[in-house]
């Protein structure tokens, strides 16, 4: 049985001499691997926040899953915004857009975490509220699914509020006494088919990122039928 291919992004970084590294935090994969969050055998591709050699590398190997990691904020311009943040990754945005295209435009399934949950509700012109650390416990806090309360970290800085939430997206998680989007489902049609899209705020492969709850959403918004 053919292995299933799994892209995951990198996040952007400096090293002391100010070189420009790409880099993936080991919990990532560990955690897929691990909690058997897909099928056995899956090959987990980091790619280079590099637009044309990543192009080349999915067009070769034809990857059946796209994961956008967290690290970095998206560049406010990119939602219409002149706030000044840094921490910015001007190739990563570039790379993901690219990643992103490619898997709507070959009806692959997506899946974003906290950076990634944020950057594919601007790329489909939703918009992100900064700076809510007021607004949030700063560890860990309440959200609802389905009615049943769960409790999930909190490692982010901005949110998405249901009403800047893209309209190809649906809210299926939210913040506990508030309008703030913890989780959303989406499908993206193309010439060829439908591209299933999950988006989760919190960081699942961390401590305090319930697992049963990331379980269930990848099962009913990435899989079809518990496959993929």
């Amino acid at each position: 049985m053919t292995p299933m291919i799994i892209f995951i992004s990198q996040k952007t970084i400096m090293d002391r001499h100010g070189v420009e590294l790409d880099a993936l935090e080991t919990t990532y994969i560990n955690f897929f691997e691990n909690e058997n969050i897909f099928p056995k055998g899956a090959v987990f591709i980091p790619v280079p926040n590099n637009p044309e050699i990543t192009a080349h590398i999915a067009h070769t190997l034809m990857p059946n899953m796209i994961i956008l990691t967290g690290g970095n904020n998206v560049d406010p311009k990119l939602f219409g915004s002149d706030a000044a943040l840094g921490d910015l990754a001007h190739n990563r945005d570039i790379t993901e857009k690219s990643l992103f295209d490619y898997a709507v435009s070959n009806a692959v399934p997506v899946l974003g975490i906290c950076r990634g949950f944020h950057f594919i509700n601007v790329l489909l012109k939703g918009k992100l509220t900064l700076n809510i650390n007021d607004h949030l416990p700063a560890a860990q806090h309440a959200c609802l699914y389905e009615g049943k309360r769960y409790i999930v970290n909190s490692f982010h800085n901005h949110a998405i509020h249901s009403e800047d939430l893209a309209a190809e997206l649906s809210p299926i998680v939210v913040a506990e006494m508030t309008d703030i989007v913890e989780a959303y489902s989406g499908r993206i049609l193309s010439k060829v088919g439908m591209s299933s899209v999950l988006g989760v705020q919190w960081h699942p492969e961390r401590p305090g990122g319930d697992i049963d709850l990331f379980k269930k959403l990848v099962k009913q918004f990435l899989f079809e039928e518990g496959q993929p």
